[in-house]
């Protein structure tokens, strides 16, 4: 009986040692895609519908961790984000949705 426990009292330390890793680790799915894919993918027509869920998801994944309401319409985030991607085509699309978050998050501080 006492080497069950002890059995369990390990599993359950190491759960909860690869649960804390799982946590502290995360990825942007969006790093692999360039703005410049996404423009080419604007083209298309379900590119569009495609770079609103991206731009959607991740406006709400944020404004939920942060615990905001902005009042910036959709079609105003995704003109935003859309100009940032043609102006750097370079860049990642998480640079270009962490500009968006930054420019809600001084557009909350202006009010």
């Amino acid at each position: 009986m006492k080497q069950l426990f002890l059995t369990l009292l390990l599993v359950v330390v190491f759960a909860f040692q690869a649960i804390a890793a799982e946590e502290n680790t995360f990825r942007a799915f969006t790093n692999e895609i360039s703005c410049g894919q996404i423009i080419e993918n604007l083209k298309k027509p379900e590119g569009h519908r495609d770079f609103v869920l991206l731009v959607s998801g991740f406006v709400t994944g944020t404004n939920y961790a942060k615990g905001r309401n902005s009042s910036l319409n959709m079609q105003s985030m995704l003109a935003v984000t859309e100009k940032s991607c043609r102006e750097n085509p370079q860049w990642s699309l998480t640079a270009a949705l962490i500009l968006l978050d930054e420019i809600i998050k001084s557009q909350l501080i202006e009010k």
